[in-house]
């Protein structure tokens, strides 16, 4: 839980120093509708995806360091496996 609070205060004070912006673009001259596009800030993206990096990054530390636990935690391979293609990906 406290790993979802962390990265809502990220994204949150992301937001507020460097909010979002809406604009108009008319993609033809000669055609009646105007789309609107919100520019998101690459400063907020890169806050949000680092910190899903990081945790990444640890929960492979972990994962390695428990690959070679007794039999009775052959979970510990299963969740090293799926963080090794996550972190792949």
């Amino acid at each position: 839980m406290s790993c979802c609070i962390l990265q809502v205060a990220i994204v949150v004070i992301s937001t507020s120093l460097d909010p979002p912006e809406i604009t108009m673009q008319m993609p033809k001259r000669t055609e009646k509708f105007v789309e609107l596009y919100c520019r998101l800030p690459q400063s907020g993206l890169l806050a949000s995806l680092s910190y899903n990096l990081i945790l990444v990054i640890i929960c492979t530390f972990y994962a390695f360091k428990t690959r070679k636990l007794p039999d009775k935690y052959k979970e510990s391979r299963y969740i090293a496996f799926c963080v090794d293609i996550t972190l792949v990906i």
